[in-house]
């Protein structure tokens, strides 16, 4: 479980029926993020990192962000906004029957980002969610790999262990807040 001085974690869990998020979205999601969100609404650190989790009986909305937000990343990689490093997959790109389609689909999932347009995702070409680094995407369009998973890099963001290139120098600040938000 994530140690953040703050962070302070509902008694008995918060009830999220991760099956229909599973099912909803195609994958499970990482063991350490289940369990986080499991036992803390969505939060932020420092008021810049928001960590976005499911609000327990609203799991159809969060499963509706997640494939708007596979869209726009299908849209960018076509774009070439993503790297191909970021990618899998093979066959029409968009289903059209269009041989110049690549067919690679974007290999990542996103689960919190900043007020500036950076986001913070997995790399889910291992079929293992556990297994899935963290990818951030600058909002410059710089990108960042963290080998570990979520709760790791949240820790090591908030104690100053990893710094990510991208975001603030200042982050975290003396304070190191975190605030909880209601969606």
């Amino acid at each position: 479980m994530l140690r953040l001085p703050g962070l302070q974690a509902a008694t008995g869990g918060r009830g999220i029926d991760w099956a229909a998020i599973h099912e909803g979205i195609g994958t499970a999601l990482p063991s350490d993020y289940r369990e986080l969100s499991t036992r803390c609404p969505s939060f932020s650190v420092d008021e810049f990192v928001l960590v976005s989790t499911p609000v327990p009986g609203s799991e159809p909305t969060f499963v509706a962000d997640v494939r708007s937000d596979r869209e726009t990343m299908e849209d960018d990689l076509r774009e070439g906004d993503i790297p191909a490093e970021y990618a899998t997959g093979t066959g029409d790109a968009d289903g059209t029957g269009d041989e110049g389609g690549t067919g690679a689909r974007p290999a990542l999932l996103a689960w919190a980002g900043t007020p500036d347009g950076d986001e913070i995702l997995w790399h889910t070409a291992a079929a293992d969610p556990d297994a899935w680094p963290v990818v951030v995407r600058g909002r410059r369009g710089g990108w960042w790999t963290y080998p570990e998973g979520a709760v790791s890099f949240l820790e090591g963001l908030y104690s100053g262990r990893i710094a990510v290139p991208g975001l603030p120098a200042s982050l975290p600040s003396g304070d190191r807040r975190v605030s909880f938000h209601a969606f």
